[in-house]
């Protein structure tokens, strides 16, 4: 961390609600992380300190991912805490969200504690979600209560949907109890379980058992069902990946449930065409699916009836993803390259603008789970500072964790992170 100024000439505030959006302003990016806005008494050549001008700079606040596969502890061999912030930062993102998918699994209120001691550590913000089931098997419910007393708001088995619709049926009712919000994912574990990719088309011409769409849409259908019958509650699906999924949510949404809906940035980057490869890489959950979804999502996301949305982030080492495609892991590393991903394939080809892009991002995530607002003001020490006209090379020596599994590998995209700060210490790339 540098000790001096960081003097930022012409930088466009993005941050919807705030007291500045959408000014261009000068500011001091003062040491150890917070933000000092210049209202003209001074003139940025009377402050010492590093000046940069003259290319496209922007300042949100700081960017939010939710579903994060965390690794530390049980899984340190493929990503540290340590490379995980790392990455996160490198991406821009200043809080996470993750999965309960560290060993031992969340579960109770003393491992929820552990966990928040241990993260109190890093350099962003993380808030552990507590596992809505026991050993995440959907079977029997969890120590909700004992989590929630622990510090877990959120309640999830990750990225499968709970099997068992009493199940189901008895945590959405128990949370109730205290406010606490379930988020699951609309594919059930027998789905997974055998299939490869979606299925369709490409999935007949390789050979590999496929995921169809209505997997998604039949467990929605039943998630939401079940929500109506308990009298409401608070329940988030997603990462979705077919359009009728998210239409049948948002009409939920416009019944007056407590519910909302997620997409992960790179569903709208690759699609089922690009697993003609057999790029273990690709290999994810929920499915990428096919062009034709892609575009129906992208109007879905014009349209305001997808909530937010997420990287995706999972690490997984050589052992689990350099084997024969049946055999891979599902994961991808998501979060260095979500903000040139998302410029690629939504923002640049004009389907989104960058105030929509930060809106996806930070502000409905925090709005959603009840994170603490991070306005751009005097002061403000959670923000991320980007350039949409620079350019970003994802190489194995700027991943920091072991794992390398991402299919963006060498790639020269669009968009580049400046900086961000968290808990009011900044980090800094090269300008």
């Amino acid at each position: 961390m540098s000790e001096e100024n960081i003097i930022l000439q012409q930088v466009t505030v993005l941050d919807p609600g705030g007291p500045h959006h959408q000014r261009t302003v000068d500011m001091v990016l003062e040491p150890p992380g917070s933000i000092n806005i210049l209202d003209g008494t001074h003139s940025p050549g009377e402050i010492n300190g590093q000046i940069h001008s003259g290319f496209e700079m922007y300042i949100s606040p700081g960017w939010v991912d939710v579903g994060t596969v965390i690794q530390d502890p049980g899984g340190e061999w493929k990503e540290t805490l340590s490379a995980l912030a790392k990455a996160a930062q490198l991406g821009g993102f200043t809080t996470l969200l993750p999965y309960p998918s560290t060993i031992p699994i969340p579960e109770n209120g003393e491992i929820i504690r552990g966990l928040i001691s241990r993260f109190s550590d890093l350099p962003v913000h993380v808030y552990p979600m507590g596992a809505a089931s026991e050993h995440l098997h959907g079977k029997e419910m969890a120590g909700l209560y004992d989590m929630n007393q622990a510090g877990a708001r959120i309640f999830s088995d990750g990225l499968h949907s709970l099997s068992r619709a009493g199940t189901l049926l008895r945590i959405l009712r128990y949370l109730r109890s205290f406010s606490g919000t379930l988020m699951t994912g609309a594919i059930t574990p027998e789905w997974a379980e055998v299939g490869q990719m979606h299925e369709g088309a490409v999935s007949t011409s390789l050979g590999l058992p496929g995921i169809p769409d209505i997997a998604e849409v039949i467990s929605v259908e039943r998630d939401l069902n079940i929500l109506r019958y308990v009298g409401g509650g608070d329940l988030h699906i997603g990462p979705l990946s077919v359009p009728k999924a998210v239409q049948i949510i948002d009409e939920a949404r416009k019944e007056g449930l407590t519910v909302s809906s997620s997409v992960q940035i790179d569903h709208f980057y690759f699609s089922d065409d690009d697993l003609l490869t057999f790029d273990e890489n690709l290999k994810v959950l929920p499915p990428f699916r096919t062009k034709k979804d892609q575009e129906e999502m992208i109007q879905l996301l014009q349209e305001g009836k997808i909530s937010f949305l997420s990287t995706g982030h999972r690490a997984e080492g050589i052992e689990e993803k350099q084997v024969e495609f049946s055999q891979a892991a599902l994961g991808i590393l998501g979060l260095q390259t979500a903000f040139p991903s998302a410029l690629s394939s939504l923002i640049k080809p004009g389907h989104i603008d960058l105030e929509s892009w930060v809106k996806l991002i930070s502000t409905h995530p925090r709005s959603r789970f009840h994170l603490s607002p991070a306005h751009i003001e005097n002061g403000a020490g959670d923000w991320t500072l980007f350039s949409p006209s620079s350019q970003t090379t994802l190489t194995k020596s700027t991943i920091p964790s072991r794992a390398k599994n991402s299919p963006h590998l060498d790639r020269r995209l669009p968009g580049k992170i400046l900086g961000c700060s968290a808990k009011g210490i900044r980090h800094f790339e090269s300008f």
